[in-house]
């Protein structure tokens, strides 16, 4: 199927399902007023005659800005020039592939995207879900700690969307299946030739999907479900046509597009199964018009002349030309028409879809956006605007901005190529030459034959004139107006990738090459900040389509903000990695405690250019290395703990060892005090005699301090009570706590 019928089918397909029509239900067709639907027809045909007029001003300045890509002079310059030089060096062409290339550069790298889906502020979530996450959590836990678990659970919910996001923009282009990157490039490459690029959606397309539930066993069960994927068309400029009398986009009253059809397309949308779309209607188009209405405008017809196209008839080639409207619309006509809108819609001024041949309606229905989303819709068309202009809505292209140069370089080519063309020029004296042969044509070895006489043998028969050709002059204003054009762009060669005549410095290392580039690309960030504005209007599209179509998939439920992040591209990788680097080295033992080390690993294996998914593992996988780890430290642990134990056995034992031996000990030393005491008395020693041997009086025995005997009473003083005579205890020694770590002495 073709582009342009792809786009019918997908919007009655919007429509199909917002009204929730069975594959097997019968299809009522509403009752239409033919006059009020004919007025209705004409009013819009009307309208797009009225934007058709406001735009052909652009339309001129496009067709100047292909013939300048494609080197083509304009009519009003290439009569001028005559019978000269027309070369036109493609300034303007080298300058339009390397923004292209350098655009695509900066907004999508190798292994990264230019979008990300984040969790709003405050995320709003169903009650079913709160109920969830208070049920996982503590009783006591403090506000704070409650809006940081919802916060995480709307994270990981932006995560889950976000994968589903990236899925379904690998095919984003309807049935041409193109990737998103390949459409946005074909936007950006517009917008750069034109100032303007346009992509249109979404669409819903029905598609099988897989989805896991488990069993009453526990097992999982894989499972089919119809799923709605969306899908994007790339409008080119040519057959887009706004509202040009509003100053900003969403203040436009409307914007047609012109969709060109085969008899086949238009009969196939016809039996398709839709009350929206009118097949009686459809039917009259064709038998009114046959061979079709098409007929090529003024700009077709100019492009078909600079590529060599004119030969090319399409009128007779049964086309059919269709005009579709996405805008404001007045909803008592649609009443009057017959065609179906609410009871609950009470204002006047709704937003329509219709579609039209001539001023016949063939398809119309209220925007389905509006009944899903509580009464807000969803932008249908994407718009990237290369340079922002205050003087019109459409914004600026590249070749108009260099014009004035790519013209300056025409000219000074043309003229160094019209002087150097003249440079050999001669003064041919016919009366000293033989007349009958060739005097018009001078080739190399040529002899040319003379008969005049001696007296005129000293003046050349040939003599070359010399004219002011001014070439170096020339040079000069062309290499001046490239230099004008550089400026003027910001795209030279070092932005082009071509660095020769960059500094030398830099060049030393790979990384301070890079670096160079990536200072010559900051230029570049007005333009790539224009692009993060389509981005975060088409991201946040899917994010609402995905609310709407897909709501048995709750893994994807929430309040999600997208965010686009082509500006951040804009750093010079080897200053990012420096950066990550001496992060990692700087960080404390304090402060490793807050850092998510697997999520750094990761940006620093990015901005080495390597893909992050195939170098770094997996979250899940991360988690399975952390508790291996985890168990290995706590088995380690309790090794260390046995050994720990085993010490404290030995050093009990010891101390045990020791207390035995002081209990000795001291049983010993009062036998031997009680013999000294014994023998003294026997012997008719006085006891003050026996003390005064020590260093205190006799008093200082009693209490175990003086004598010579003083290092056996302190021992016993060690071991226990002396006085009392009870032994020595290991509580005596160790207290009624833990054993002493530290090993013990033996008394």
């Amino acid at each position: 199927m073709a582009e342009s019928q792809t786009e019918s089918v997908k919007n009655v397909t919007v429509g199909a399902v917002e009204e929730g029509a069975d594959a097997g239900s019968q299809i009522i067709a509403p009752v239409l007023n033919d006059k009020a639907l004919m007025a209705l027809g004409t009013r819009l045909r009307a309208k797009f005659e009225k934007y058709k007029g406001d735009r052909v001003s652009y339309e001129n300045q496009w067709i100047k800005n292909v013939r300048q890509i494609l080197g083509v002079y304009d009519p009003e310059i290439e009569t001028k020039i005559g019978n000269r030089s027309k070369a036109y060096p493609k300034l303007t062409r080298v300058k339009c592939v390397s923004m292209l290339s350098r655009l695509m550069n900066l907004l999508f790298t190798a292994g990264e995207k230019n979008y990300e889906i984040r969790p709003s502020p405050v995320p709003e979530l169903s009650s079913e879900d709160l109920s969830g996450i208070l049920e996982g959590i503590a009783p006591e836990s403090t506000d704070q700690e409650i809006e940081e678990a919802i916060y995480k659970f709307a994270k990981l919910r932006a995560e889950r969307l976000e994968r589903e996001i990236d899925d379904q923009l690998q095919e984003l282009g309807g049935d041409k299946s193109l990737s998103y990157v390949a459409l946005c490039r074909k936007v950006l490459k517009s917008g750069i030739r034109y100032g303007i690029g346009v992509l249109e959606g979404p669409f819903a397309e029905s598609v099988r999907a897989r989805t896991w539930t488990r069993d009453l066993d526990g097992t999982l069960v894989e499972n089919k479900m119809d799923k709605f994927r969306p899908c994007f068309d790339f409008v080119p400029v040519w057959d887009y046509y706004p509202d040009l009398s509003a100053k900003y986009f969403h203040q436009m009253e409307g914007s047609f597009r012109r969709i060109v059809m085969s008899k086949h397309e238009l009969i196939e949308m016809a039996n398709n199964r839709s009350e929206t779309v009118f097949k009686d209607k459809i039917d009259e188009v064709i038998r009114r018009y046959p061979n079709g209405n098409y007929k090529s405008y003024s700009f077709e017809t100019q492009l078909k002349e600079i590529g060599n196209q004119s030969a090319v008839n399409m009128e007779s080639s049964n086309k059919y030309e269709i005009f579709r409207y996405i805008g404001h619309i007045s909803a008592d006509s649609f009443r009057e028409a017959g065609i179906p809108v609410p009871d609950n819609v009470v204002s006047d001024d709704v937003i329509a879809h219709v579609m039209i041949v001539e001023n016949i309606p063939i398809m119309a229905h209220l925007d389905p956006w509006s009944s899903m989303n509580e009464g807000r819709t969803v932008p249908m068309y994407h718009h990237f605007i290369f340079e922002e202009d205050d003087t019109n809505m459409l914004g600026e292209g590249l070749p108009s901005i260099v014009r004035d140069s790519q013209l300056g370089v025409c000219a000074s080519t043309r003229m160094l190529l019209d002087n150097a063309s003249v440079m050999r020029n001669f003064e041919v004296n016919r009366d000293m030459l033989v007349q009958d042969q060739d005097m018009m044509n001078i080739y190399t070895d040529k002899i040319w034959y003379r008969e005049d006489g001696p007296a005129t043998a000293h003046i050349p028969a040939i003599r070359a004139i010399e004219l002011p050709m001014f070439l170096p002059e020339l040079q000069n204003m062309v290499r001046m107006f490239k230099e004008f054009s550089d400026e003027e762009t910001f795209v030279n060669a070092a932005t082009g990738g071509d660095m020769q005549n960059g500094p030398s410095e830099p060049f030393r290392t790979a990384a301070g090459a890079s670096m160079l580039q990536g200072m010559a690309a900051l230029p570049f960030k007005d333009v790539v900040r224009n692009f993060d504005v389509f981005t975060e209007s088409v991201i946040g599209s899917i994010v609402t389509f995905n609310k709407l179509f897909n709501k048995d998939m709750k893994a994807i439920k929430g309040d999600f903000t997208p965010v686009a992040r082509g500006a951040t591209s804009l750093m010079a990788k080897e200053v990012l990695g420096i950066q990550l680097d001496n992060l990692v080295n700087s960080l404390s033992d304090e402060e490793k405690k807050y850092v998510k080390f697997r999520d750094l690993l990761a940006a620093r294996v990015r901005v080495r250019d390597l893909d992050a998914e195939s170098v770094v593992v997996s979250p899940i996988e991360a988690e399975k290395i952390d508790k291996a780890e985890q168990e290995a430290i706590a088995k380690q642990q309790m090794q260390q703990e046995e050994m720990l134990r085993a010490e404290l056995r030995k050093v009990l034992a010891d101390a045990f060892k020791s207390v035995s031996l002081a209990n000795k000990n001291m049983a010993q030393a009062e036998a031997q005090s009680a013999e000294l005491v014994l023998d003294a008395m026997e012997q008719g020693i006085n006891a003050a005699e026996l003390s005064g041997k020590g260093e205190g009086n006799g008093k200082e025995f009693e209490s175990g301090t003086g004598g010579d005997k003083r290092g056996l009473v302190q021992i016993a003083q060690g071991a226990g009570d002396v006085q009392g005579g009870q032994a020595a205890q290991p509580e005596d020694i160790f207290g009624s706590g833990a054993m002493p770590s530290g090993p013990v002495g033996n008394g």
